[in-house]
């Protein structure tokens, strides 16, 4: 889905959108911003999973857009 909620900065809204993705048992895959400004930045684009982090590879890229990173994200088989 699009949120739009800013994953950095503490609200009442992202804790109502992350107590949701948690009662489903999912947890965000990127911690770093995906928008970068010249005075602010932040995380509104982001992936949900349970899939454990020993199977997940994930990195933010330089801009495709201007002021917004790209995410890659690799699932490897057990």
């Amino acid at each position: 889905g699009d949120y739009n909620i800013n994953l950095l900065k503490e609200s009442t809204k992202k804790e109502r959108l992350m107590n949701t993705i948690k009662s489903y048992g999912l947890v965000p895959i990127f911690s770093e911003a995906s928008r970068a400004g010249k005075r602010t930045s932040s995380s509104i684009d982001n992936v949900f999973t349970n899939i454990t982090n020993n199977c997940l590879n994930s990195k933010t890229i330089e801009p495709f857009l201007p002021n917004h990173k790209g995410q890659t994200l690799w699932i490897e088989e057990e």
